[in-house]
């Protein structure tokens, strides 16, 4: 018996050449979910998660360990970060017992919203990073023209160059 309807899954990442903070990526969020440019006729998020680390040293400065934040919505996101910034001392000291300090390690910080999309017939995932735009599993190469025009015409999104 011969397969029928088979399609290929095609996976493409979009790499934006200056990092994205919190704000724009909540522009960038924004943007997609109301944009109406290219013709998709859905893009439901369907998962966000924003993480920041906090790396504890005591007062020779040994690394201690790390405590780390994870919220699903932007505010909450950034009024974690105002109470984990202010109380952090207290909070070390209570969770490692010794007189520490807390660093903010924004390397690793990272954040991500998934979008569950369809255009035409194609159904795909969307996913805003940080630094890069991840589209999985969609099966033509219009999905791919339509969508990088439209990262294109967003400035936050300046894809980086490629290397020589």
């Amino acid at each position: 018996m011969a397969f029928t309807n088979i399609t290929k899954n095609i996976n493409g990442t979009w790499e934006i050449y200056s990092a994205l903070d919190m704000t724009k990526f909540q522009a960038e969020m924004a943007a997609f979910a109301g944009n109406t440019s290219i013709g998709m006729s859905k893009q439901d998020l369907s998962k966000t998660e924003l993480k920041i680390t906090v790396n504890v040293y005591n007062a020779d400065g040994d690394e201690k360990g790390t405590l780390a934040v994870v919220h699903t919505i932007p505010a909450q996101y950034e009024n974690a970060i105002s109470h984990l910034e202010d109380d952090a001392h207290d909070l070390i000291v209570a969770m490692a017992g010794v007189d520490a300090t807390a660093e903010r390690d924004t390397d690793t910080e990272s954040w991500s919203a998934k979008y569950s999309c369809k255009l035409v017939d194609d159904t795909f995932q969307v996913n805003f990073h940080k630094k890069e735009v991840v589209v999985q599993n969609y099966s033509n190469n219009t999905t791919k023209t339509s969508l990088e025009t439209y990262f294109a015409t967003r400035p936050n999104l300046a894809q980086t160059a490629p290397s020589s």
